[in-house]
């Protein structure tokens, strides 16, 4: 019997040994942050399983080189998440020091990229091993008759809710924007633009039906149809290129039955128009790289080329005056716009620069005419403040110096009671009430100094501090609320009124506010960290199929994650990245759309 030599035995099962580390790394990961108890029976099963897994999946790295690349980015990504979530187990291992604490991020960052590495690579084949057919470009004049179909379904659908809710979703910011349009006194704090569309709709209601009520009644429905007009429309455009009609009417179903798409369609927030015209910008955007491609306008006349470009300078407008970060994210897609679109849809370059333009006066000349009031800077110190705020409520030593300096702008000794981790509000108010917001902004240097000097000394509770401050919009598992109901107490004598039997109305009640808290995988549809992640793996599709340019139609939601990451009020603000849930369905399409190649010519 010949020896076994270690060199060629390791050579030859190097992958088995591989694949029993990852395992291991894996399910360790995976009870850490589950905070499974050590002798928790799953964390075998999941090794187990892991090892399976990984198994039959080895990698093919120069037969898949695109595809394996990306998986590793988006998995790093996800993964860095992960480690950041784990920051919150250190708690459960009082008796780890700092190397310990940084074995345990490191065994959460491993075992993570591993497991979504094998996960991404075994999607992304049997994705584009299986890809949809498409069925071909439809004929152009039955797409308007769908485009009606699906609007009057989804008003339809929306009808019952709104019934129940009558005259509409009025909350503390729609009572503020209401009063702010009865007396002409206006703030940016609410986008004014919005303001000044209630102002006209409430005029006009209150004109016709001398009942303020009704004319709330009155903006709520048309802003229905405005938005079930956007959804109505992104549909039947994928009915026109191609997408599957089981597809479409999953689509339909989507905007016309998930309840928060109901519920906001009849609420006075200024993220339901602001998102749906992110949608409509999105699904325009992806109009015109297939148009690119197929080096064609619409057939046999302008008049399309040119409702394509109104709609577009509509939708730009929306995007930058119905939310501040809004504006970033379409300065941010512009380039992008004009390289691709300079040659062969030049009025889409006009229609960007158009929009660019007029915003800039309206934000400039018109709200000084109106004399608009600017929000504070405080509101754009969210997570800066609640850093600091970290550092003082963990009782933690800080000179004489930086806490006078600090008492200039804020009671130090209150923050410790006021201080809440995933919402800035409280903090944010307390430097208000001081009223010395004057010396925050003739000392910026100063406090900007003290800022990196107790984040130098102190990075692990800014990062704690940060971690709590976002984590809803990168990590999957943070349920908040989504939207509310009924009228706020308010000084204008609006009430509820509903129109249905309280009966009908309990029936509905548990579908719209307590089913995806109860069903599970259910909640996952309604989980803005799960929308993220979903949105980069299209995204990584689109490059692993050589869809470069269509890369281009999720930068605006990248733009307002981006915002968000970096000065969120609220930790998982369901409105403030509603837009992504109602983007998905156009980035699936983008995903799976057999492009044709861009013509030569």
């Amino acid at each position: 019997m010949k020896p076994i030599q270690p060199g060629k035995w390791l050579a030859k099962h190097k992958y088995v040994i591989f694949c029993m580390i990852g395992a291991l790394l894996s399910a360790s990961a995976i009870s850490i942050l589950l905070e499974m108890k050590t002798s928790n029976v799953l964390s075998a099963i999941f090794t187990i399983i892991f090892y399976c897994f990984y198994q039959s999946q080895k990698p093919a790295w120069n037969q898949h080189k695109k595809l394996n690349q990306t998986a590793v980015m988006i998995a790093s990504i996800w993964s860095f998440f992960m480690m950041l979530k784990g920051l919150e187990t250190f708690e459960h291992y009082p008796s780890a020091g700092a190397i310990g604490k940084l074995t345990i991020l490191l065994c959460i960052f491993i075992g993570c990229d591993i497991l979504f590495f094998y996960s991404l690579t075994y999607l992304y084949k049997h994705i584009l091993h299986h890809t949809l057919s498409i069925e071909g470009n439809r004929p152009g004049g039955r797409h308007y008759r769908v485009f009606f179909m699906i609007g009057g379904i989804i008003l339809l659908c929306w009808l019952p809710y709104y019934c129940m809710n009558y005259p509409g979703v009025i909350i503390s910011d729609s009572c503020d924007q209401i009063g702010q349009a009865l007396s002409g006194i206006y703030s940016n704090h609410h986008p004014v633009m919005q303001t000044w569309l209630i102002q006209g709709v409430l005029s006009i209601g209150m004109h016709i039906f001398n009942d303020l009520s009704t004319a709330v009644a009155l903006y709520c429905i048309l802003q229905m149809i405005v938005l079930a007009a956007i959804y109505a429309y992104t549909v039947s455009l994928l009915y026109r290129y191609g997408i599957p009609r089981w597809l479409c009417i999953v689509n339909t179903a989507f905007y016309a039955l998930m309840p928060y798409n109901v519920m906001f369609s009849f609420n006075m927030w200024k993220d339901s128009l602001f998102s749906a015209f992110v949608l409509l910008f999105t699904v325009l955007l992806w109009k015109i790289m297939i148009d690119k491609r197929a080096n064609t306008h619409q057939p046999n006349t302008h008049r399309p080329v040119i409702v394509d470009t109104i709609l577009f300078f509509i939708a730009g407008l929306g995007i930058c005056l119905f939310r501040n970060n809004g504006f970033y994210a379409f300065c941010l897609v512009m380039p992008f716009i004009c390289v691709i679109c300079w040659k062969t849809k030049k009025e889409i370059v006009a229609a960007s620069a158009a929009t660019l333009l007029l915003v800039l006066f309206i934000k400039g000349p018109v709200f000084d005419h109106f004399q608009v009031a600017s929000p504070d800077m405080v509101e754009s110190l969210s997570i800066p403040l609640q850093q600091i705020a970290r550092v003082v409520s963990d009782d933690l030593e800080i000179t004489e110096e930086q806490t006078a300096l600090l008492n200039q702008v804020v009671e130090v000794d209150a923050i410790a009671t006021t201080y809440d981790a995933r919402i800035s509000d409280p903090i944010k108010n307390l430097v208000r009430s001081s009223g010395n917001q004057t010396f925050l902004e003739e000392n910026k240097g100063a406090y900007l100094k003290l800022w990196l000097q107790l984040g130098i000394r102190y990075p692990f509770q800014y990062l704690r501090a940060y971690m709590h401050q976002t984590e809803g919009y990168w990590y999957p598992d943070v349920q908040y609320w989504v939207y509310a109901d009924g009228v706020c107490q308010n000084q204008a004598g609006l009430t509820a009124a509903p129109l249905l039997p309280a009966e009908i109305g309990d029936r509905l009640q548990w579908f719209a506010w307590d089913s995806y808290t109860e069903i599970p995988l259910y909640g996952l549809l309604w989980s803005i960290g799960t929308a993220v992640w979903i949105t980069m793996m299209l995204a990584g599709l689109c490059y692993i199929r050589g869809q470069k340019m269509e890369l281009c139609i999720f930068l605006p939601i990248f733009a307002l994650w981006g915002t968000l990451m970096v000065a969120s009020p609220v930790a998982a603000e369901f409105r403030y990245l509603y837009a992504i849930f109602l983007c998905i369905p156009v980035y699936i399409s983008a995903s799976i759309y057999p492009y044709q190649k861009e013509s030569s010519k």
